[in-house]
């Protein structure tokens, strides 16, 4: 079982340094390129469309993971019909935002970009359906294969459409082109190389009911989306209270702290299903799980310092080479780095409660902390800026965390059915 966890670990890191690393350098062309309000504008078009893929996604993802692992003769009737339910909810809400687009009040090429990512909406939970099953199953090197290739893709065409003169809608063009590619490419790597493809007995498998899967991935879903507005929120704050260069500076230093959850999130993704697959065997759940949690406490703490003494100079290095205005991002590193020992323990705990089935519980602390952020963000990034939002961020990981970690530690939970 360790060797399992260690073989998935590696694949899912070596797809997160991957793709981690070729995102980043498509943010330096684009930064490089469009500079820090080019970039700004960039993400805030990210964290616009994030909590609309999250709610078309349904939490449907989450649920095929963790019932697949549970029981694999479940996964071909769950896949159909979660694809059932996938498509007219996210087909609304694309509809829906290419309504609302024009009375954003956005610059004239934002709102040209905007409607083109926002096929994202459908693309996005769709290929997210497929890799779910690759994870329940233990079947990683897909998810990498498609990852990096796809990124890597991305990255050679972002170039072509920044320095040829295509800019942000060029870019926008682009994202949605190779999401495209790499949803067929997982279709057909599942319907030919997939677990299930010499398997014949499971495809006669009863057909799952619609209401059945929407009433148990509801709460996956909601959880899916705060999660994705708590990730954005300081985004679209600062773009209301700060303006575009301010989201710039808070873009790059976040690229970083995006790097620095390669390692965790690789062991998340293997984590999940061994986690979900030892609920009825509480006392090695426990045990997996704190010793998973020491090493994302320790690996969160030598991030925080290695970013302290040499996050300037890696600004200076990427951004800010040629003057182009990301000094001031240094200080929103240092701070941003530290906010991710709350944030890693945060998700750690967090999947332990969703192995448990606790998911309402956790959606719960997530609307609180979501409330706070919103009153604290607008404090503190009316009153600092970009630095404000990184604080914002500190503290309320900090508070949920520790909201979670009392809840594993003094209530005795026992796994719900699903």
């Amino acid at each position: 079982m360790t060797r399992q966890l260690t073989g998935n670990t590696l694949i899912l890191l070596a797809n997160n340094i991957g793709s981690a690393g070729l995102a980043f350098l498509i943010s330096v062309i684009i930064g490089r390129g469009l500079g820090a309000g080019g970039l700004g504008q960039y993400a805030f078009i990210m964290a616009w469309i994030a909590p609309l893929v999250a709610l078309a996604d349904f939490g449907m993802g989450s649920l095929i993971t963790r019932d697949v692992a549970q029981n694999p003769e479940c996964a071909l009737p769950t896949l159909r019909t979660a694809t059932r339910v996938l498509l007219p909810i996210a087909g609304t809400i694309l509809i829906f935002t290419w309504a609302v687009v024009p009375f954003l009040g956005v610059a004239p090429v934002v709102a040209i970009a905007l409607p083109i990512t926002a096929v994202l909406i459908i693309l996005d939970p769709w290929y997210g359906l497929y890799t779910a099953l690759f994870r329940a199953f233990q079947w990683m090197w897909p998810i990498l294969v498609i990852n990096v290739g796809g990124l890597a893709l991305q990255l050679i065409f972002t170039a072509l459409a920044v320095y040829g003169g295509a800019g942000l809608i060029g870019v926008a063009v682009v994202l949605a082109g190779i999401n495209i590619v790499q949803l067929i490419a997982t279709w057909v790597l599942w319907r030919t190389r997939g677990p299930l493809v010499n398997r014949s007995g499971l495809a006669d498998s009863p057909a799952l009911g619609v209401r059945d899967v929407l009433s148990r991935a509801w709460p996956f879903a909601l959880a899916a989306v705060l999660n994705a507005l708590q990730l954005r929120l300081n985004v679209l704050l600062l773009e209301h209270l700060s303006g575009d260069v301010a989201v710039g500076l808070y873009a790059a230093a976040n690229r970083f702290v995006e790097g620095g959850r390669l390692v965790p999130g690789a062991l998340f993704g293997a984590l999940f299903p061994l986690l979900a697959s030892l609920a009825s065997v509480p006392d090695k759940m426990r045990q997996t799980f704190l010793k998973v949690a020491g090493l994302i406490l320790a690996f969160a703490v030598i991030f925080g310092l290695s970013m302290t003494l040499f996050g300037g100079w890696l600004i200076h290095l990427t951004y800010d080479a040629r003057g182009a205005g990301f000094a001031g991002a240094t200080p929103v590193l240092t701070v941003l780095a530290w906010s991710l020992v709350p944030a890693l323990l945060r998700a750690v705990l967090t999947l332990y409660l969703y192995s448990l089935g606790r998911e309402q519980f956790v959606n719960v602390v997530t609307v609180v902390a979501l409330v706070a952020q919103a009153f604290l963000g607008w404090i503190m990034i009316g009153q600092w800026g970009a630095i404000g939002a990184a604080l914002t961020v500190g503290v309320v990981e900090g508070g949920t965390a520790l909201w979670f970690a009392l809840a594993v530690r003094l209530v005795r939970i026992a796994p719900q059915s699903p």
